[in-house]
């Protein structure tokens, strides 16, 4: 596959981001608005919308952070971002102590350290 037709796929996918997202926020106003919707629903609608929007990142009630089944697109990015720094972080040698040159032992005698 060509850089072309990458870009073009892309382009592709991110359209119909776009239209599905669209078509929610389309059915999620529409459950806001109507008047038959139970006040549990628009709770959860109004907490969706927040949601979407980047403007809720926690639980309701405290701080522990969502689950990645309860992120939007962008919160999953964020973290994941987030743990490939961390990951990175991690996973770069921390050398303490200077270095010393260790001795070839002589013919004859115990290379052990335990001696």
């Amino acid at each position: 596959m060509t850089n072309e037709e990458r870009a073009q796929r892309l382009l592709a996918l991110d359209e119909k981001s776009l239209v599905a997202a669209e078509i929610a926020m389309d059915q999620l106003i529409k459950g806001l608005e109507d008047p038959k919707t139970p006040h549990t629903a628009r709770s959860n609608l109004i907490v969706t919308a927040l949601r979407a929007s980047g403007r809720l990142d926690v639980k309701a009630g405290g701080d522990k952070p969502l689950e990645p089944w309860e992120m939007s697109a962008d919160e999953l990015q964020r973290n994941i971002d987030r743990l490939r720094r961390e990951t990175l972080e991690r996973s770069r040698p921390k050398i303490e102590g200077a270095a010393r040159r260790i001795e070839t032992p002589a013919p004859g005698t115990s290379a052990s350290v335990f001696d």
